[in-house]
């Protein structure tokens, strides 16, 4: 209906609203009047009635009716309706940090507020929108995002993204859409594109990447890999001039209250540096900061763990997963100090196609960071030969544990305690293509007994039969094994189809029950050359 009549309480709409009390209360001559005729709105001003006449109970504002409710609140000046309305807009990014309304709701709010002169919807949608941002991009309707909202979510200090990647990715998109859009507004022009093009940090882009961003956009693409070209060569120095000129920003990793996963994989030019620059705080003095920089180095990482607890550097308890695969610059030995202060409560831990990565990072990884749960340090086998060849599927298998590891490592004392409950949580570990690991490593890992349910060792050619049968005889909660292309054979049967002494149920409708192969949920043996 293009018309509404509506019963209501006379002095309930002078009380509330300054629009009906002008109106009503004044000289006007609806003042006298048994009715009154308003050119508002018609679903705006049904939801400005239902608000002042439903119980509070029973009403409430949505992303569904909020616009109109705003909008029928401006026409008929009820104060406390616009209150309410800042109020809910307000608390929609502070309640709850996940994407909790249509990205199309956002769009569509942020054209009314500039015509209606409503401020606090320019002020919250940028916050809001950078904070969900990796929500936000994966929505059909980011494309449409108009620029000046994109600019100011990007430009936001909790920009929250997953890799500096996955912002250019969607910055490319969004202009990719824009260049095909018929209109061609000025919002949508070459200068405001390459200008969100150039709030990409482009030195922390994967070398790869950057190089295939030159087939659409070759002077970014070009001068990506220019830049990169040049930390490789000497990444240290532009580091320090940049720490002098007081200009970090562009090299620091994206990190907010927000972010959940760091991926920094495939990128040569990132070192150590790179990483602790961006938990330092950015009121930290410059000299402070260029002492810190230039003695990550590979001498002295106790001392620089003091320095980081001076300079108090920045812990971000959201982040659970970090990747950096293919990062062959990094020292591990700090990255792993890094994510102890970084990330305290970090779960997944990714470092793929790193050969630098020793058995000896690992157990310092396993005592600096004992609430991780899954690692990945595998290799890629199609390009990587092994070194040597298995003589003989069967070697005794020492009992003691090395222990000539530096006292960096073993700072603690832990290593090494049998059933050590710092090592509970390691459920998942990918070791596939490492040829540096031997059955005396196994018979180490086999400390995370009371947790590790899934391994992956294929194309581990250096263990033999015996070592993989020792891991399984300690490791038996183990249900799922990747062990192609090993010399699993004889013994390793045999131990999967032992009894467990350790099982507690006494009893059990299937006889093979308390065997660890019964347990067995993903068993992968492709390859395999041992004696059977």
């Amino acid at each position: 209906p293009t018309v509404l009549a509506v019963r209501a309480d006379r002095s309930r709409l002078i009380e509330s609203s300054s629009y009906f009390r002008a109106l009503l209360g004044g000289s006007f001559s609806e003042s006298g009047s048994g009715y009154v005729r308003i050119s508002c709105d018609l679903a705006a001003a049904v939801q400005v009635l239902r608000y002042l006449f439903e119980p509070p109970a029973s009403f409430a504002i949505s992303h569904h009716n909020f616009l109109p409710l705003l909008e029928g609140a401006l026409f008929l000046a009820v104060e406390s309706l616009l209150v309410d309305c800042e109020r809910w807009f307000r608390t929609v990014r502070s309640r709850n940090p996940s994407m909790v309304v249509p990205l199309d709701f956002i769009i569509e709010a942020w054209y009314f507020a500039p015509k209606h002169g409503v401020t606090f919807v320019e002020d919250v949608c940028p916050g809001y929108l950078a904070q969900n941002f990796v929500q936000v991009i994966s929505s059909r309707s980011f494309v449409h995002i108009p620029y000046d909202l994109l600019c100011s979510t990007i430009e936001s200090p909790n920009l929250t993204v997953d890799s500096e990647k996955q912002l250019c990715e969607a910055i490319l998109s969004w202009v990719s859409a824009s260049r095909q859009s018929c209109e061609q507004s000025v919002s949508n022009s070459a200068d405001n594109q390459l200008s969100l093009l150039s709030k990409v940090r482009v030195c922390l882009l994967p070398l790869g990447f950057a190089a295939g961003t030159k087939r659409n956009c070759f002077e970014f693409g070009n001068n990506a890999v220019c830049m990169i070209l040049n930390l490789l060569k000497d990444s240290l120095q532009t580091l320090l001039h940049t720490v002098t000129d007081d200009n970090l920003d562009s090299y620091r990793i994206r990190l907010t209250e927000y972010s959940k996963k760091i991926v920094l994989s495939g990128c040569p030019q990132l070192t150590t540096q790179f990483l602790y620059i961006s938990a330092l705080p950015t009121d930290l003095d410059a000299v402070f900061k260029r002492t810190i920089v230039s003695d990550v180095n590979d001498g002295c990482l106790n001392h620089y763990n003091g320095l980081v607890k001076k300079a108090k550097t920045l812990s971000f308890r959201n982040v659970r997963i970090v990747d950096l695969s293919k990062c062959p610059n990094v020292h591990f030995g700090a990255v792993i100090l890094w994510m102890k202060w970084t990330f305290p409560e970090l779960r997944t831990f990714i470092a793929s196609y790193c050969l630098l990565f020793q058995f000896e990072d690992l157990q310092c990884l396993l005592l600096r960071c004992p609430w991780i749960n899954e690692i990945n340090l595998s290799i890629d086998t199609s390009i990587i030969l092994s070194k040597y060849s298995i003589i003989s599927s069967r070697s005794e298998v020492r009992r003691d544990v090395n222990r000539n590891l530096s006292s960096y490592y073993m700072q603690s004392g832990l290593y090494g305690t049998s059933g050590n409950p710092v090592f509970s949580n390691i459920s998942k570990l990918i070791l596939e293509g490492r040829n540096d690991i031997t059955d005396m490593n196994l018979l180490e890992i086999s400390m995370l007994k009371s947790s590790l349910c899934y391994i992956n060792i294929k194309h581990c050619t250096l263990l033999t039969d015996d070592g993989i049968s020792t891991l399984l005889l300690n490791c038996r909660k183990m249900h799922s094994m990747v062990l192609s292309y090993t010399s699993f054979g004889n013994h390793s049967i045999q131990t999967l189809c032992s009894l467990d002494p350790s099982d507690s149920f006494s009893y059990h409708k299937d006889e093979h029950a308390h065997v660890m192969a019964f347990r067995l949920q993903e068993l992968h043996l492709e390859g395999c050359e041992g004696n059977y």
